[in-house]
């Protein structure tokens, strides 16, 4: 397999200009690699005046938004994460190929530790504030990098993460209950053999 370039994803509405009989047309995610594009579809159709062109979102007052826009995102953190496992194995990964998510995907195996933190968040019946808790840690863990897979965990990332917390002005106490929370998580990655015991960075980090 020759040495290709990082794939960019990219959402697309409407590439044929065209809308069907309901005045809907559909969100495709573009992949561009080396020349070369290829477009899949995220299965999602909508009319021109709910999508946001400039965020390239499912616009705030379409009724499915928040469900469309999840749905879009995980798509495409399946389709990357893929490519990463392909590309940590083989060294680099042609766009040909990535059609090949799909055949993957349908294993129970989470696209990465923040589609899985995602996932474990909304089926925990955890108390209201318990819950506001942990969204807040996923949502510093987010802005600190959009997705981190499972291969990224590490003392290094922790350690980053950490830097990053402290330089939002957060006091000692805040950035330790974030620390437990994120390891609760890892945790459970652990006991779902999605991470191996000795993958554990807060064996090292304090």
């Amino acid at each position: 397999m020759g040495r290709r370039s990082k794939i960019k994803y990219t959402l697309i509405f409407n590439r044929k200009d065209r809308l069907n009989k309901h005045g809907q047309a559909l969100i495709q995610i573009k992949a561009y690699q080396d020349g070369n594009n290829r477009y899949f579809s995220t299965g999602i159709y909508i009319q021109p005046q709910y999508w946001d062109q400039r965020h390239r979102k499912v616009k705030h007052f379409h009724p499915n938004q928040y469900v469309y826009n999840q749905s879009i995102q995980a798509q495409l953190a399946e389709m990357e994460a893929f490519e990463i496992r392909m590309i940590n194995r083989y060294g680099s990964f042609p766009l040909e190929r990535l059609h090949e998510y799909k055949q993957e995907t349908i294993s129970d195996v989470p696209a990465s530790f923040t589609v899985f933190f995602e996932q474990e968040l909304r089926n925990y019946r955890l108390k209201p504030d318990s819950y506001k808790m942990y969204k807040l840690t996923l949502n510093k863990l987010k802005g600190f990098r959009k997705t981190i897979y499972f291969e990224d965990i590490s003392f290094g990332l922790i350690n980053e993460f950490d830097r990053y917390l402290f330089k939002q002005g957060l006091s000692t106490n805040s950035v330790k209950k974030h620390h437990d929370r994120l390891k609760t998580y890892i945790n459970l990655a652990i006991k779902n053999d999605f991470l191996k015991i000795d993958q554990n960075p807060y064996i090292k980090f304090r």
